[in-house]
């Protein structure tokens, strides 16, 4: 299963005209040996969509929607729909970010979010992960959690559309990431706790992403045991430089 690298601008940046200098910065010289998706805030897409067709170098590049509503239309001021993130082009959308969980997204609202983005055939990048760094088991309590709830009632059939980002809520934005080892160990427990769902092993089905502090520098280790497919990445997707640095560092 070929590396996907996910850059999450979070609310970056300020303005329109600096985000499509940013997108125009991950232009490509040939097609990559990975995948991109790249998720800018929502008020963003449709010019990043029409840059995207205007662009040779981007046209390789897919959008993503950075959070979505439980519903596919009606009283839910400020969401966002299905239908309204692949209007402009979206064709992946972000799930349960730690950041959003922490304004007070449960389990329970994340699996509305899921099911609704699975049914309008998005492909859904559903992020799971502990808040402290513990060293006991705690972890994978938390996170078998998070996946059984926001798995719940999805059928099958459904599971090629998913990715599981694992971020660890202390390695975000901190400089100090989880450790190969420590990303590579989760990334199994993720496989198993998915195959418990789905009857078989999911390697060649679902990818398992990490996030939380990945640069050029460190980007390679995490890949080896064909654990984890790759990034979500937060700041460092702020500069072309640095995103595609990664994507050097995980292809060549």
């Amino acid at each position: 299963m070929s590396p996907l690298l996910v850059a999450n601008w979070k609310m970056n940046p300020r303005t329109l005209a600096r985000a499509q200098t940013l997108f125009a910065s991950y232009a490509l010289k040939k097609k990559p040996r990975a995948g991109i998706v790249v998720c800018p805030p929502a008020s963003f897409l449709p010019a990043m969509h029409a840059l995207r067709k205007k662009k040779i170098g981007l046209q390789t590049i897919a959008l993503g929607g950075q959070n979505i509503g439980p519903a596919t239309e009606g009283a839910f001021t400020g969401n966002i729909s299905p239908s309204m993130l692949k209007e402009f082009g979206a064709g992946y959308v972000i799930i349960g970010h730690s950041e959003c969980r922490a304004q007070g997204e449960t389990n329970e609202l994340i699996n509305q979010k899921v099911k609704t983005a699975l049914a309008a055939n998005l492909h859904v990048l559903l992020c799971v992960g502990e808040i402290e760094r513990v060293h006991d088991g705690a972890e994978f309590s938390v996170i078998r959690e998070q996946i059984a709830i926001a798995l719940d009632g999805v059928t099958k059939s459904r599971m090629k559309r998913l990715t599981i980002c694992y971020e660890p809520v202390w390695a975000i934005g901190t400089g100090n990431p989880a450790s190969a080892a420590e990303a590579i160990e989760v990334g199994l427990f993720i496989l198993r706790t998915i195959a418990s769902v789905i009857g078989k092993h999911p390697r060649n089905a679902v990818r398992v992403l990490y996030g939380g502090s990945v640069n050029a520098e460190n980007a390679r280790d995490f890949l080896e045991h064909d654990v984890i497919s790759g990034f979500l990445v937060g700041g460092e997707s702020l500069s072309g430089r640095s995103l595609l640095g990664i994507l050097h560092a995980i292809t060549k």
